[in-house]
């Protein structure tokens, strides 16, 4: 370390989290999303059901049901085709003719996160003089010595001091 107006720190190494995310679905265009041959005749029923807004299509109201409801294993809507728009959770069947339902392929998530993350404290503490040896790179100014560590962490990750 040389210098006395500086303050550094050596890194311990980066502990790493890693989880991946990965959505399948079926893709195709109606009524191949839905299981059993797209929209048919029938409340959704076998679970509970939550209202989302209003859609315009069956299109829309599968996308609305995807979007809002991840959980969501069905969509259910007016027989116009338009209007009130239903997640349906655990649905196993139908009910009634004042409906129309789709049960939803199911869809596989798998998430991936890499997130690295320095120890509060450095490898022989805070030392007096800037770190010598490689370069360096200003990133601004930080209110606290942690401050300093996350901003590192944050825009160098693969710095070690």
């Amino acid at each position: 370390r040389s210098g006395t107006g500086w303050q550094s720190c050596l890194l311990f190494p980066v502990t790493t989290t890693t989880t991946t995310t990965t959505t399948t679905t079926t893709e195709g265009t109606y009524p191949e999303e839905c299981l059993g041959g797209g929209w048919q005749v029938g409340d959704g029923s076998g679970g509970s059901e939550r209202s989302i807004g209003s859609a315009s299509s069956r299109r829309e109201c599968m996308d609305m049901v995807r979007e809002q409801c991840p959980d969501a294993n069905g969509a259910t809507l007016p027989p116009s085709g338009s209007g009130s728009c239903y997640c349906e959770f655990g649905m196993t069947g139908r009910s009634g003719t004042g409906w129309q339902s789709c049960l939803l392929f199911p869809v596989t998530t798998t998430t991936t996160t890499t997130e690295g993350t320095y120890p509060d404290l450095c490898d022989g503490g805070w030392q007096l003089g800037d770190g010598t040896g490689g370069s360096e790179k200003n990133i601004g100014s930080a209110a606290s010595r942690r401050h300093c560590l996350a901003m590192v962490a944050q825009q160098c990750p693969d710095a070690n001091g």
